[in-house]
């Protein structure tokens, strides 16, 4: 296989978005998040640096991407990010999610055939995520919920990183209250 100079471009891309991503988990960390951050800061940038070209789809094997299987374990099921105990907002919960997903995806789209648009896409996250403002000082708590949907999405083979997004909760669907039986 054979790399172009757009995707070896597009590769060093994903990179820097890895690092600027971590960079700003530990400037969290030093204003007074949770030290678990730093753990996840190592994580996202040694996904997103750590891409790898040659490790892609076979007929005799799926690829990797360059991510090990502990690393993805990680990234894939953050369950510590929606755990009530960590005072975390609404808006850092769903910007933690959202690194995750991206570092996730990164690996599956080398994997698949080194998909630069898509590459590009999860630099445009990342940037996105580190440049929003992570919202108000009040932790979640039982004031919101995370409405999480799956979509797949083309030539998902290695992992399933649901869409997430922000749902305030009176917004939440709920069923009628016709629906009821008491």
């Amino acid at each position: 296989m054979r790399i172009s100079p757009e995707q070896s471009a597009a590769l060093a891309a994903a990179g820097e978005a890895g690092l600027r991503a971590a960079g700003w988990l530990r400037d969290l960390v030093g204003r007074g998040e949770p030290r678990c951050l730093l753990d996840l800061a190592g994580d996202i940038a040694q996904a997103l640096t750590g891409l790898d070209p040659y490790d892609h789809d076979t007929p005799d094997r799926d690829g990797r991407g360059g991510m090990v299987p502990e690393l993805r374990e990680r990234l894939v099921d953050p369950w510590w990010i929606l755990h009530g105990d960590l005072p975390l907002t609404h808006g850092l919960r769903a910007a933690l999610l959202a690194l995750c997903g991206a570092a996730c995806t990164a690996p599956v789209l080398v994997a698949n055939g080194l998909d630069e648009a898509g590459l590009r896409a999860v630099c445009e996250v990342i940037d996105h995520t580190v440049g929003a403002d992570p919202g108000p000082a009040e932790p979640a708590g039982i004031h919101g919920r995370l409405k999480i949907l799956w979509v797949p999405t083309r030539r998902q083979t290695m992992c399933c990183v649901p869409r997430i997004r922000s749902v305030p909760y009176d917004q939440v669907a709920r069923p009628p209250p016709d629906h009821v039986s008491s």
